[in-house]
């Protein structure tokens, strides 16, 4: 594990899960700092469309710390104007959850080489598991038995379809920070926004890509199995969805249609998967990744 980048004011109360006892009233649950109360009443009044990129950083400075450090690593890609929406202060607000899930991708890809990826998961955690050959998410398709999750189901064919756990992982791992980044200002957000259905989505494409491997291709399975880096790839994919899922819960603009979604997640027949796979039960897993 490495990882870099700032953090919010210190003496701003973090939410998080850190109040929270484990499963057996030990330590605290897996959480991660964000800020949602923090004021951008400055930042809203002073925005012009000119300097959105240091009101940009400047919220997230505010109100997520992994986002921040994130962002500010990026700051300068080319693609970063592409995702965000500077047409006014609401719109950019609104934009975040494409930002920070864009520039994740970008952030792993760009720092993978030919035998290990990357994920860049928040400021003090990010994973380089070695790459296990594996097989192409396309064989997940014939598992989609409804339009749950239509939206993103083209990932499941076409290029995208070659690709394997690592495109997988990496989908999951975008979504996640896209909505830790838009939970951290939702008041500021009106509109409906599919945050918590990406996530969603991706989270059941992990499961099914873990049952299509212990179903269909052992040696695979065993292999990532067996890997001390792909378990916490699993582990944390599973602790940071719960605690994110948790944390935009209540507010129902960040979500569309999630619900059918979060219904195939949670099926014993398929979060089952993600227990399997890690030898834990999953409230352990999303208190001690």
């Amino acid at each position: 594990m490495s990882g870099s980048g700032g953090g919010a004011p210190a003496d701003l109360g973090a939410y998080n899960g850190g109040t929270d006892a484990g499963p057996t009233g030990g330590a605290p649950c897996y959480s991660e700092d964000y800020f949602p109360t923090v004021s951008l009443a400055d930042l809203r009044a002073a925005y012009s469309t000119q300097a959105w990129k240091g009101a940009l950083l400047e919220t997230l400075h505010r109100r997520i710390t992994g986002g921040h450090a994130l962002v500010v690593a990026m700051q300068n890609d080319s693609q970063l104007a592409s995702f965000a929406d500077p047409s006014s202060f609401d719109a950019l607000m609104s934009s975040i959850m494409m930002v920070c899930n864009g520039e994740t991708s970008i952030y792993d890809y760009g720092h993978a080489s030919p035998t290990a990826f990357t994920y860049f998961m928040t400021a003090s955690l990010t994973l380089t598991p070695a790459i296990v050959p594996a097989f192409p998410r396309s064989e997940l398709a014939p598992y989609i038995t409804d339009n749950a999750t239509q939206a993103y189901d083209g990932a499941l064919s076409g290029q995208q379809g070659s690709q394997d756990l690592t495109a997988v992982a990496d989908d999951l791992t975008a979504f996640t920070n896209g909505l830790g980044c838009i939970a951290s200002v939702a008041d500021q957000v009106a509109n409906g926004i599919s945050a918590r259905d990406g996530m969603a989505a991706s989270l059941y494409y992990l499961e099914l890509y873990l049952k299509r491997a212990r179903t269909a291709h052992a040696s695979t399975y065993a292999a990532l199995q067996a890997s001390p880096d792909w378990q916490k790839v699993v582990r944390y994919a599973w602790a940071r969805a719960a605690f994110w899922r948790k944390a935009a819960a209540s507010s129902a603009q960040l979500g569309v249609a999630d619900a059918p979604i979060w219904a195939h997640v949670d099926d014993p027949s398929n979060s089952s998967e993600i227990a399997m796979f890690a030898g834990a039960t999953l409230s352990d897993i999303e208190c001690h990744p």
